[in-house]
């Protein structure tokens, strides 16, 4: 068992098919560690989407069961990770509120507008410059549907995110990102990693 006061570091890693969290010690040493799983909604034509809720709702559900476990854990907490799937596309506006659920990694709705990018840009012209092969599960294909496909979704959203990033800029931390999409974000506010732990255990039901 650690001593109080000794840091730790709170992590969220946003799968395919679960929500992931660990509380380890500033050497490494785990404390706490559990899974919580949600649904994956697939239909035709390469839909895979998740509901943003669903992530929170694992997060407050974690952290409920952490506090059971190890009551006073998120006092002595010094940092917060938070990681997820690569390849994502979230729509939100100028609040950060989801317009769509998120198209996840897997989701290849977006081969018209591929073909389209590749015709007009070249896919071996693409690689050279970002070193990311074209495809139909790239962010921007997927950004280039909702343009198509949900105008309205489009003209309304004010960003398109990554799972992890709608974590952080949900609850008011600031827009920020990894220098690649599977790269983590770790915030690291003294004055404001217990509040935010203590935010998701007083979150209602719908986590906003």
């Amino acid at each position: 068992m650690k001593t109080r006061h000794e840091e730790a570091v709170l992590a969220f890693d946003i799968g395919t098919s679960a929500i992931k969290a660990s509380v380890l010690t500033g050497n490494g040493t785990p404390l706490l560690s559990g899974t919580h799983g949600y649904d994956t909604r697939y239909a035709g034509g390469g839909v895979a989407e998740q509901r943003p809720d669903d992530w929170w709702h694992g997060i407050r559900c974690l952290t409920g069961d952490f506090t059971a476990r190890l009551p006073g854990w998120a006092r002595d907490v010094a940092a917060i990770g938070v990681s997820g799937h690569m390849l994502g596309c979230l729509p939100v506006d100028a609040h950060g509120r989801a317009l769509h659920p998120a198209l996840i990694h897997s989701d290849s709705r977006a081969a018209r507008q591929c073909a389209a990018i590749g015709a007009a840009a070249g896919a071996d012209a693409i690689y050279r410059m970002s070193g990311n092969p074209l495809d139909a599960r790239a962010s921007l294909c997927k950004i280039l549907w909702f343009k198509d496909e949900e105008p309205a979704v489009y003209r309304a959203a004010s960003r398109f995110l990554q799972c992890k990033d709608y974590i952080v800029v949900d609850k008011h931390m600031g827009l920020v990102t990894g220098c690649t999409f599977v790269e983590t974000t770790t915030v690291k506010f003294a004055n404001f990693l217990s509040n935010f732990c203590v935010c998701l255990l007083n979150m209602g039901s719908t986590g906003k």
